[in-house]
């Protein structure tokens, strides 16, 4: 009789630690998928910020002659970003572009004919709506990457962790107000 009791135990108990490990690697599943998702919508807005800081130069290159480095940025920035860049590939360049239309941005506030000028104004705009939805991209994904490492570090699920072969994600560290600090000179005389 208590061979049978014990039985029936330890069959639940062994019931309740499958579903703890299911549910377990189901949820480190779903955070790593919501991780990767997020990094390409990520990549994504860091495409539109590149092509419409383009625009941006495209639209100031009539009224302004442009440093040759900065056009040669934007050219090279264009053709390197992907939707599938890495953590580290984002970091640097959400950092080169934050650089680059900071200066940008400087540059167009000191002459009155394009900071009147209606093109320019919406592109700057459409880039400001893209600095916040990347703000806010951002934001998400590196929440789901603190519960993913942090589910990862602690005790029981670092034990399916491990078995599963899961291992830490890479936070997006964006370096915002930095580059004001640093604006690059960028040279548009008339």
């Amino acid at each position: 009789m208590w061979e049978y009791i014990i039985g029936i135990i330890g069959g639940v108990v062994l019931l309740a630690i499958i579903a703890y490990f299911v549910a377990t690697y189901n949820r480190f599943i779903n955070l790593k998928n919501g991780i990767e998702s997020g990094l390409k919508q990520i990549n994504v807005a860091l495409k539109k910020r590149v092509d419409l800081i383009g625009q941006v130069v495209d639209s100031v290159k009539g009224e302004m002659k442009f440093e040759k480095e900065t056009l040669t940025q934007i050219t090279k920035l264009r053709s390197s970003v992907k939707t599938d860049m890495s953590p580290e590939e984002a970091n640097k360049v959400e950092k080169t572009t934050r650089s680059i239309f900071d200066g940008l941005r400087i540059q167009v506030e000191n002459y009155p004919n394009l900071k009147s000028n209606e093109n320019v104004k919406q592109l700057i705009d459409s880039i400001n709506d893209i600095e916040t939805e990347i703000s806010r991209l951002r934001y998400t994904y590196n929440n789901t990457v603190q519960e993913f490492n942090t589910k990862k570090q602690s005790i029981p699920s670092n034990i399916v962790a491990r078995i599963a072969g899961f291992s830490k994600k890479e936070y997006l560290e964006f370096e915002e107000g930095e580059s004001l600090k640093k604006a690059p000179k960028v040279d548009l005389k008339v």
